[in-house]
């Protein structure tokens, strides 16, 4: 209440809301195509992030952090909550066009309306900043590089929009991609977030029935990576 103006409080505050329950701020958040709840059932900081939104955006401001909470607020919500997020997603992909997540995030509410075209293309779009960027960082000789899971996830994003789109090529060239990119010194870093982004091409095959080449696919004898090996072997 101590700053009810300013947009970049508001944003701060929203995202603390919104973190404190990730992807889980709406009943049925497990399966938002099922609405059999009403507004009273949600939770109150859900509806008090709302109120906050609401009134930030009444002053029309392009604020990049502001359209990327909201769409993260939205994109699982009641379908007339989740549409009014296109808005802010084609706001994300026009005004911040060198930030490869912003591009990206756009995709979180093109997958719920079924634009799986545009999601398809903010995700490239988005692959090749975080590309330039990764460049950038290689010639400061950061060798910390969490950023690299971002762009692993708009290469996931990308495989599961071409999936929907029923495009293997796209698809399976971006589920395959983690792997060819990713350090074993930077997966084991990071493990717990990257090792998931490993299996992807799996569940591509699966998707569009290449059981041939799924059995043609060697599988290791033995693998630190217990997702990766468990899903190959569930697979086959």
């Amino acid at each position: 209440t101590k700053y009810p103006d300013d947009i970049d409080v508001a944003t701060l505050y929203v995202e603390s809301l919104v973190n404190k329950r990730p992807w889980k701020l709406w009943p049925n958040y497990d399966n938002p195509t099922v609405e059999n709840y009403t507004m009273e059932d949600v939770d109150p900081e859900t509806i008090e992030v709302g109120a906050v939104f609401a009134k930030a955006m009444t002053a029309n401001v392009r604020h990049p952090g502001l359209a990327h909470f909201f769409v993260h607020y939205a994109e699982l919500g009641p379908k007339h909550i989740m549409k009014s997020a296109v808005k802010q997603s084609h706001m994300l992909r026009s005004q911040w066009p060198f930030l490869g997540h912003l591009l990206h995030m756009a995709s979180h509410i093109d997958m719920q309306v079924g634009k799986y075209s545009h999601a398809m293309r903010c995700n490239k779009e988005g692959i090749l900043q975080d590309i330039a960027y990764t460049r950038y960082r290689d010639s400061t000789g950061d060798t910390d590089f969490y950023y690299h899971g971002y762009r692993v996830h708009n290469e996931h994003m990308l495989a599961w929009a071409a999936m929907f789109a029923g495009n293997f090529e796209i698809a399976i060239e971006a589920a395959e991609a983690p792997n060819r990119t990713t350090s074993s010194v930077l997966f084991h870093r990071w493990i717990d977030w990257l090792e998931p982004y490993s299996t992807d091409a799996w569940h591509v095959l699966i998707r569009f029935g290449k059981w041939h080449e799924i059995l043609l696919r060697p599988l290791p004898a033995a693998s630190p990576s217990m997702v990766k090996h468990g899903t190959q072997r569930r697979t086959v």
